[in-house]
């Protein structure tokens, strides 16, 4: 019933786990260029929504350069900048975009969700395991909240007819044949 519903919702426990998530986002870990390298800044995502969220596939479609690029990545524990996995032409796009819309925050999974795990399922025994569970859980308010979220393509629009198709289904009137 209605009623059990919202008991549950307002359960002291099921608000507790809202908890964690909002501090992911009232700290939301995101990354600022300088030049080809990406550093780490803190941002307040209730407050501050002027930053891109990036959605693109981890794994190269075959339209895509698989090569990751030039950028140097702020490490999570020290100031040592890492060259990242991601392919240069994701980061590419993104940057130049960002660019293009005068935004300086880029939140990507790869490199705002701590990936440095145990390794094991869904283990929340350790501070870095519980950390990635809750920042996986709160992906869809990164989106959200986000004034620029941004999905890139894997593969190239070659005609009037699929930039048409790619503009319904995003639009909704995608009903399906």
């Amino acid at each position: 019933s209605i009623i059990s519903q919202l008991v549950d919702i307002g359960d002291e426990r099921n608000q507790q786990e809202h908890v964690k998530f909002r501090s992911f986002i009232s700290s939301l870990r995101c990354l600022r260029s300088k030049g080809t390298q990406l550093h780490r800044k803190s941002i307040n995502a209730f407050h501050q929504r002027r930053y891109v969220a990036l959605s693109y596939t981890w794994d190269p479609s075959k339209y895509e350069d698989k090569r990751p690029g030039q950028y140097l990545v702020e490490n999570w524990d020290d100031n040592f900048l890492q060259r990242s996995p991601v392919r240069k032409c994701v980061l590419d796009r993104v940057l130049r975009y960002m660019h293009y819309a005068d935004v300086h925050f880029l939140w990507i999974d790869a490199h705002c969700i701590r990936q440095d795990t145990c390794g094991v399922g869904d283990c929340k025994r350790h501070y870095r395991c519980a950390q990635k569970c809750n920042a996986l859980q709160a992906m869809d308010l990164v989106y959200q909240l986000s004034d620029h979220p941004v999905a890139l393509l894997g593969r190239p629009l070659r005609t009037k007819s699929e930039l048409h198709l790619l503009a319904r289904i995003l639009s909704g009137h995608f009903a399906g044949d």
